[in-house]
């Protein structure tokens, strides 16, 4: 918490686009829940030619102590690893940073995503059941939730577009700092065209299937990465990262054929609850009723 001479907290968000984020909202709901002032500043980077040179702009200004926290979105989880000072465990078993918090005028990067959702898949099915998940993407949000269920005795395989872009998350999180005793078997990189396939001829193993594309958000909301026709087992469960709209193509085309399925807006509100407390030191529960005030924060900004 802040001293009592100090002003308010501070947070921002670094990322691109940013018109439909939460976070404002939630970051005020935290405030007033502890008691506490402070404001929350949404700060665009587009990728261009001078896109490192405003990252480093924006860390520069944290070190000086201008904000008390940030939050990294997508494009930059991996490329603002450059602009900070260290990297703690998690970060670099990860190779991604979504939250920056100082330690006197040391920049530090960490990853709330990946116990923000395990916290929340946690909720909604039994991690201790290991089996195979199939990721759908591999960005900064797909690494978190890979090591996460890597770390929960899942077995994972990722599927990319870019095949490469897969096999580089397989050998990072292969490394011994990533996990001691993972064996080469309990992750794979598979071609886009390989992991569609599995859905559509209904691979029994598969036991979750993530949707870590932008595939269904603000501006693709009809897009899916799911084919129309596909059959996995009837236990099967799938959870989409995305969050906004509530209900995307991804999880439509799920519960039309009867399977569960859920966005990731309970990931966000956790992975929040953490980076709040890596800034504050309070400690938030994501209890029903602060989601309720959250939801009903949101529902107002959008009239």
């Amino acid at each position: 918490m802040k001293p009592m001479d100090e002003m308010a907290y501070r947070f921002g968000l670094v990322g691109f686009p940013l018109t439909y984020s939460f976070s404002p909202i939630i970051h005020q709901v935290f405030l007033e829940t502890c008691g506490e002032q402070g404001s929350y500043e949404l700060i665009p980077i587009a990728v261009d030619a001078h896109t490192n040179e405003r990252l480093r702009a924006v860390c520069a200004r944290m070190r000086r102590g201008d904000y008390d926290g940030i939050n990294v979105t997508i494009p930059h989880k991996q490329g603002v690893m450059a602009c900070i000072d260290t990297l703690d465990e998690k970060a670099r078993a990860v190779g991604a940073v979504n939250t920056l918090y100082r330690s006197g005028d040391v920049l530090i990067g960490t990853n709330t995503d990946v116990e923000g959702f395990l916290l929340d898949v946690g909720q909604k099915l039994s991690l201790a059941e290991a089996g195979t998940a199939l990721i759908l993407g591999a960005g900064g949000a797909a690494r978190a939730v890979a090591w996460g269920l890597l770390k929960s005795g899942w077995q994972v395989w990722i599927a990319a577009r870019r095949l490469e872009q897969a096999r580089e998350i397989v050998c990072d999180l292969s490394t011994e700092e990533s996990n001691q005793s993972r064996t080469p078997s309990q992750i794979r990189a598979l071609s886009w065209q390989d992991g569609i396939e599995l859905v559509m001829n209904g691979s029994s193993d598969i036991r979750l299937v993530i949707n870590a594309t932008p595939l269904g958000t603000k501006g693709l909301e009809e897009k899916s990465p799911l084919p129309a026709q596909f059959l996995l087992p009837e236990d099967t469960c799938f959870y989409d990262l995305v969050y906004n709209p509530p209900e995307t193509a991804f999880m439509r085309l799920a519960r039309e054929k009867g399977y569960q399925a859920w966005n990731g807006f309970g990931m966000l509100l956790w992975q929040a609850a953490l980076a709040f407390e890596c800034w504050t030191g309070y400690k938030i529960s994501i209890t029903p009723e602060i989601e309720s005030k959250i939801t009903s924060r949101i529902r107002a900004s959008d009239d």
